[in-house]
């Protein structure tokens, strides 16, 4: 299966969102460009949550398939079963909410979608971070390989996580657009499409498309795109749409599935006595 046949894929079940072709200012001709001045000229070009002034902030997190599951079951306070939270310094946590009394055997299906929330959770929020939460180039060392090559600004560099190198190659427009994320390990890669829409001048992340391979070839797919809303002076999701596929070993068959979150009740810079002991770390 090759890469554009999942991606069409993707791209017709969603009715996909494409990046505006507008652009950054870009260096004037002869400029001698570095990482430091890059990122520092790239910047104001985002809409991005994590400003300075913004030490954290949560929101409350459900599904489609946990609403259907709960809603003739107890009432909406029991909507939302998961509190995410964010911080600056502690990473992201996930907080359990308070449920209803159930039978057993419905309490077991409840944690169980619950944990199927979290899951799906876990696929999402480290690019949402990267692609909204946090500004670009935020997280590259200041060691990281920066070059020209044509049209575009290619920033390489590794790290090491659990023992395992991993190369991350991220590719800019010269006006200062990130286009494309390559993590690479062994004989596995995933590649990561951000997607940008300009509102009041800057771009803010609406989306993203993702593709895993082993050896060379595509084994699945995800495609993401938020439903934003101005939520005191922040652009942010309250719904996430995401289409996944992958290919059955069995059969060959294209297995899609398709769920979508919710957020609500988002809240800044809280005064946070402890930390949750649940973390989600990047897979």
């Amino acid at each position: 299966m090759t890469r554009w046949f999942l991606s069409l894929i993707l791209a017709g079940i969603l009715g996909g969102t494409t990046a505006t072709p507008a652009q950054g200012e870009a260096s004037p001709p002869g400029t001698s460009e570095t990482l430091t001045s890059f990122r520092e000229r790239i910047q104001s070009y985002y809409h991005f949550l994590g400003t300075e002034e913004v030490r954290n902030f949560s929101c409350k997190i459900s599904s489609d398939f946990y609403v259907q599951f709960i809603k003739d079951k107890a009432d909406s306070t029991y909507f939302y079963p998961l509190k995410f939270l964010w911080t600056r310094e502690g990473g992201k946590h996930y907080i359990l909410q308070p449920f209803p009394q159930l039978s057993d055997s419905l309490h077991r299906e409840m944690l169980r979608r619950i944990q199927a929330l979290k899951n799906i959770l876990d696929s999402v929020v480290n690019d949402w971070e990267d692609f909204g939460i946090l500004p670009p180039l935020s997280q590259v060392p200041e060691d990281a390989t920066f070059s020209l090559a044509g049209d575009t600004v290619q920033v390489e560099y590794s790290l090491t996580e659990k023992g395992q190198t991993i190369g991350i190659h991220q590719t800019f427009t010269r006006g200062g657009q990130l286009g494309r994320v390559i993590w690479e390990s062994g004989n596995k890669k995933i590649t990561v499409y951000p997607l940008y829409e300009e509102v009041e001048n800057r771009w803010v992340c609406v989306g993203w498309d993702t593709q895993y391979y082993v050896a060379g070839e595509v084994s699945s797919g995800m495609a993401v795109r938020a439903q934003l809303a101005r939520i005191q002076e922040h652009l942010l999701p309250i719904e996430f749409r995401i289409m996944e596929q992958s290919r059955s070993r069995k059969t060959g068959e294209i297995i899609t599935q398709g769920y979508h979150l919710y957020l609500k009740e988002y809240a800044f810079n809280e005064n946070l006595e402890y930390l949750p002991t649940t973390n989600s770390g990047k897979p």
